[in-house]
């Protein structure tokens, strides 16, 4: 036993000083700190491909900062910006590089290109370290120009996406099955935005009560949008939308709008993926059949309504803050209304402590549409219609605090297992 005790000793001991050998090696490395808010990140594989940085845990350590945020393109691919910022000037973006990534890109294409847009952006800050007599820089020119983009668009940037889905649920006591299906055509120019589609679901859940009852309920939705929006500017847009629902909780059989749209955005469209500020206002033509006759004594009827939204979004190396506000307003009678706010915030407060906030609060006073029933104890457990209520509410509270080494370059996928497997 003494002398596994002392080889043991002796193993520890080894073992931390070629740790600490190696971090005496890597210390002089220039400190990044890669802020990921985009759609796609794959960290562990930017720190393998980059081992001549430090990846730190908090931009206060960093001597580059790099934030990457991201937008979807007309093509149904993503945009990566990558904006670059050093502990000289901790408020002043030094560079902004952005990678196109076509949709249908696999997860290897995607880190590719946005690696080599990162290698790109980082080359200034290696060259002003101790790395730079190590830097063997070449470029692979073939003639060609690598942004232009192509004139001869057999789809004439036309997209379409279909999806489909389905999951189902199966005990003694309990059976459910969830079925969605959509489908889009989209085409998207500097210019014009067209966006039109389907998109249907379908419900089916089934309680045993007991030996002999059981409670059933089977809901569907469905509809078809089509949008059109024309630039006018850097900061103004306007069009039209439309959009046919049908829905069994909501009680709609058809559910028909149709109207005018204009948008003005604080910001130009180059800061999109920074941040926005845009104030949309829509009036539509809405023609209502019921399934059951409402509250109101009504089987169908024809309404104009107006509505009015605020949308706010902001990314910055504090963290970030999204906001929603909407008004929605039945003209043939101003006591029917929906006011809602959605706000969501992430903010790191000090090093290593981030917080989450996030919720949603509606008044509502446009319930129209309520079906003209007595709900049973079953209709209100399973759902199955919607009843009245003058408020939602919902909220999410989070934090998280990391410590300890301020270097995170080390990779080791061993035993990373989803929480559902143990």
């Amino acid at each position: 036993m003494k002398i596994y005790k002392y080889s043991c000793i002796f193993l520890f001991f080894l073992f931390a000083s070629k740790a600490q050998a190696q971090l005496k090696d890597t210390a002089a490395l220039p400190k990044l700190f890669f802020d990921c808010k985009a759609d796609f990140c794959d960290l562990n594989f930017f720190r393998q491909e980059l081992p001549y940085f430090n990846f730190v845990i908090d931009r206060r350590l960093s001597d580059i900062y790099v934030l990457m945020t991201s937008q979807q393109t007309g093509n149904g691919g993503n945009a990566f910006y990558l904006y670059f910022f050093d502990n000289e000037n901790p408020a002043l973006c030094k560079d902004t590089l952005i990678t196109n990534v076509p949709d249908n890109t696999s997860n290897s294409d995607t880190r590719s290109a946005i690696l080599n847009e990162l290698s790109s952006g980082l080359l200034p800050y290696l060259i002003k370290s101790p790395l730079r007599n190590k830097i063997k820089y070449s470029i692979d020119f073939k003639g060609a120009s690598v942004n232009e983009q192509t004139k001869n668009d057999k789809w004439n940037f036309w997209s379409f996406n279909v999806r489909a889905n389905g999951n189902g649920s199966v005990d003694a006591n309990y059976k459910n099955y969830n079925v969605n299906f959509s489908f889009s055509a989209d085409r998207v120019t500097d210019k014009y935005k067209f966006n039109s589609g389907h998109y249907s679901g379908l419900n089916l859940n089934r309680n045993k009560i007991d030996d002999t009852t059981f409670s059933s309920n089977r809901q569907y939705y469905g509809g078809f949008y089509n949008n059109l929006t024309i630039s006018i500017s850097e900061h103004w847009a306007y069009g039209y939308y439309s959009n046919l629902f049908r829905g069994t909780f909501d009680n709609y059989f058809i559910n028909l709008g149709v109207g005018p749209a204009l948008e003005y955005n604080l910001f130009s469209v180059k800061e999109a993926t920074r941040r926005q500020l845009r104030f949309i206002n829509r009036i539509a033509y809405r023609y209502f059949d019921y399934f059951k006759p409402t509250i109101f004594d009504k089987k169908n009827e024809t309404r104009f309504v107006n509505s009015f939204m605020i949308v706010l979004s902001e990314i910055e190396k504090w963290g970030s803050f999204n906001a929603r506000f909407g008004y929605f307003q039945y003209l043939h009678d101003q006591k029917f209304f929906r006011l809602s706010v959605l706000p969501e915030v992430q903010i790191n407060i000090i090093q290593g402590l981030n917080i989450e906030l996030s919720g949603s609060a509606s008044w509502i006073r446009d319930q129209i549409n309520l079906a003209k029933l007595d709900a049973s104890s079953d209709d209100i457990i399973l759902r199955r219609n919607a009843l009245a209520s003058n408020f939602n509410f919902d909220g999410f509270i989070g934090f998280s605090y990391r410590f300890g080494s301020k270097y995170n370059n080390v990779i080791n996928p061993r035993f990373d297992l989803p929480d559902d497997f143990y």
